[in-house]
Parts: structure tokens; sequence; C-alpha cells
């Protein structure tokens, strides 16, 4: 039986969505846009900005290096993550795949500075210039149960009520009422899914699996 998730249309969702660890839900059908988060209409979907989805072990990025600031080894950092503690001193990141930790950072009007501790001056932030900072997926915050990070969802393979196989979920799509799934099979137009409580019916996180009732017209 499904989980029981609540409506909002608190979202702006791309493909280079940003994280919201630190999520917020409510029974209220909507909020103010934010800029980093959207909760389907049943089934929450919250993320960092991932990577490749099909394997919940690549890196999710949380952060991308703008370029160097001082002469101390800090860098700006545009921000992808709306986890509050996220660059706080002693956080451990990754950088280039490699684990690096916050020694202290700071906001400013484009971001934050942060340093790192494998970056030891000016000229080594400077070649940093559009690296992105990651971490590993066991490192985002637990969210509670039938609410789903969207690298957990991207990529999820799709089944209808009889189990026929739909295709992959390849992309999330915000239209202002609810949101849709995007579900692509190579010998087949994309399929696009409307998330709504009566079309989808289960989400297996363990199988990477979700099953619809097809709409009206798509069956």
């Amino acid at each position: 039986m499904p989980a029981n998730l609540f409506p909002t249309s608190d979202s702006r969702f791309t493909r280079n969505d940003k994280e919201k660890a630190n999520c917020q839900y409510s029974l209220a059908p909507a909020f103010p846009s934010h800029t980093c988060l959207y909760l389907s209409h049943r089934y929450l979907c919250i993320t960092d900005l991932p990577m490749p989805a099909s394997s919940e072990e690549q890196p999710i990025v949380v952060g991308r290096i703008r370029s160097a600031w001082g002469v101390r080894g800090d860098v700006s950092v545009e921000v992808l993550s709306d986890a509050p503690n996220r660059f706080a001193a002693g956080s451990e990141l990754r950088l280039k795949g490699n684990p690096t930790r916050v020694e202290h950072s700071r906001k400013n009007k484009r971001g934050i500075l942060v340093k790192l501790d494998t970056v030891a001056d000016r000229t080594q932030a400077e070649s940093l210039r559009g690296e992105e900072l990651t971490i590993l997926p066991d490192q985002v915050e637990p969210l509670p149960d039938g609410m789903y990070y969207h690298f957990q969802i991207l990529g999820m393979q799709v089944l209808a009520e009889d189990g026929e196989n739909l295709g992959v979920i390849s992309e999330i799509i915000v239209t202002g009422s609810n949101d849709v799934y995007v579900v692509h099979e190579d010998d087949r137009r994309d399929i696009l899914i409307p998330a709504l409580p009566d079309v989808v019916l289960d989400v297996d996180l363990q199988a990477s699996r979700m099953t619809i009732s097809l709409p009206d017209g798509l069956a």
C-alpha cells in the first residue's frame, strides 16, 4: 500500500535539481515557490543534483566551484544543496572523487566561500574552477517512510498493473499542477505519467520499480 504523502506545488524542478535533505512537507496544497525543492502530488521526490541516476552509488552534486577567493585557497561555491549544514566546518565532501573536509565557510552574495583542507593556496584553488563538490548517497539525510530522493526515482523501471514493462523514468517535469514522470523505452514514444494518487500505485526502492495505473488514452 503506498504511503500517504501530501500534495504541494513547492517546486521548480529541472534535471539539474538541487538538494533538499532537510525537507519540509505539509497538508497544505500549495506553498510559495522554492527554487530547489519539489514535492510530487503523492510521491515526494527530493534530491541533490544527481549524476546519472541508474545507480545509487553515483555521487550527488551539492556545489560547484565558481572561482578562487583570496590567497589562502578559499573557493567561491555555487550552492546546489538546501541542507543547512552541508558546508559547515567539519563537513565531509568529495572533490574529483576524493574526500575533502570543510575547514570553514561563510556566505556571500553569490553563494558561499569555502576553505577545503585539500586546497592549499590560490593557485590550486584557481585550477578547480568549474569542479563539482559531491557527496555519496549514504550521506544524505534520511527521509520519512514513503518519501524519496530524485536519484532514487530517476532510472526506475515502470510497470503497468498487468506487469507490462513501460520503460524507465528518464526525467521529471513540473507542470504547475502536478509533476510528470517521463517514461522512456527505446522502441516506443516516451510516455508522460502524471504523479497522481490514482496513477502511481507503488514504489519499490529495493527493486527500483514503480507500478502505475495507465491513464485513459495511454493504455
